[in-house]
């Protein structure tokens, strides 16, 4: 995103929003699915941070190096994936049920956003090479994200109950 940024500055054009969506929740359900066929020490407190401690993660890479593009975490499954976040620089896309649920919440509230993810949850999650695909700035080559098992999913899921109903359906 930042070198579209940096090329559309260069050519005289005034760069447009640019947003990085990570699926939160989507990594986590994933990722629960393959803990559940191959993890022994992988437990459900930690797939919950999963998808957290990715976003938090590509947060710090994006303030680091200085991008101006924003993330957005979406997919979220509770409200803890947005209260973990509190105090970032993030566009957040939030469900109505998730709404209903930070509302509910009592404070204190603090900015969250610089507390890391329990290392022991990092060090049992880093165990699954799926996680570690996630995680690391470096997890896979571009061409192997089309076929990331989250990202399979989500794709799947979009086309096969939302474009193509609607593409069947008479208007």
């Amino acid at each position: 995103l930042q070198r579209g940024i940096e090329r559309a500055r260069a050519a005289g054009i005034k760069p447009g929003l640019a947003v990085s969506v990570l699926m939160v929740g989507r990594l986590d359900d994933y990722l629960r699915d393959v803990a559940s066929d191959t993890s022994d020490i992988v437990r459900e407190s930690d797939i919950i941070c999963a998808g957290t401690a990715a976003i938090k993660r590509s947060y710090q890479i994006f303030q680091d190096r200085g991008y101006e593009a924003y993330l957005m975490p979406a997919g979220c499954r509770g409200a803890y994936h947005i209260a973990d976040l509190a105090g970032a620089r993030m566009i957040m896309s939030i469900a109505p049920k998730i709404a209903v649920l930070l509302a509910e919440m009592e404070g204190p509230f603090e900015e969250r956003i610089d507390v890391p993810v329990d290392p022991e949850v990092i060090e049992r999650l880093m165990t699954m090479p799926e996680f570690v695909k996630a995680y690391e700035p470096d997890g896979m080559k571009p061409e192997e994200f089309i076929t990331f098992g989250s990202t399979n999913r989500t794709l799947d899921q979009f086309v096969n109950s939302g474009w193509n109903p609607l593409a069947n359906h008479k208007f």
